[in-house]
């Protein structure tokens, strides 16, 4: 990665004077890279970054204006992540060795809450699995249960109403066949009957030797 010392930066920022980034450095809170000597590094990032702090200047914003857009601004923070990777841990001062350390402690912590929720997720999933194929098979289970229970019912149902049915039809040929035997017993009472009347009428020699 290309480094340019600060007068370098100052010549790409169309004059601006050293002592002004220097300021600028301390005003915004930059972290510049060293080089083995101590001495100022900039890269892009950091001459975009004060680029754009010159720009807003112009435009006459204060200070406290441009630390706020600064700490909203995605390139102002990858500057200062990149700058801290950059500095030798032997060139920090306490402010930027407190700050590096904060950086990876909350990396750290970020992977390691991703690793946990990711773990927490798989164990939820694989349980959330287990309760619905026994839920599934409990379910399957009292549907069976219920579906030969209903239809026994239907079976029992089908049987006393074929049966009744049956018994019914037993009734009705049964006493028709009582009423046809009646029926026929009357005529033959009635035959008799009227035969005997028959006889009584014939004289007696006549009915001696028919």
């Amino acid at each position: 990665m290309k480094g340019y010392s600060i007068t370098e930066v100052a010549a790409k920022l169309d004059g601006l004077h050293v002592q002004t980034i220097r300021k600028w450095e301390k005003d915004f809170e930059l972290i510049i890279p060293r080089n083995d000597l101590g001495h100022r590094q900039y890269t892009e990032k950091e001459i975009e970054v004060l680029r754009n702090i010159k720009n807003m200047k112009d435009e006459g914003a204060g200070i406290e204006i441009i630390k706020k857009i600064l700490s909203k601004s995605e390139n102002a923070a990858e500057q200062k992540e990149n700058a801290l990777e950059l500095v030798s841990i032997d060139r920090l001062n306490g402010k930027e060795l407190n700050e590096i350390m904060i950086n990876k402690l909350s990396q750290y912590m970020e992977e390691r809450d991703d690793k946990l929720i990711n773990e927490f997720a798989n164990t939820m999933k694989t349980q959330l699995s287990e309760i619905i194929d026994e839920k599934e098979t409990l379910l399957k289970k009292d549907y069976q249960k219920k579906l030969n229970i209903m239809q026994k019912n239907i079976e029992e149902t089908i049987s006393n109403e074929i049966e009744e049915t049956l018994s019914n039809e037993l009734e009705k040929q049964e006493k028709k066949i009582r009423e046809q035997l009646s029926s026929e017993n009357s005529k033959l009472m009635k035959y008799i009957e009227n035969r005997d009347k028959e006889k009584e009428k014939k004289p007696f020699f006549k009915r001696l030797f028919k």
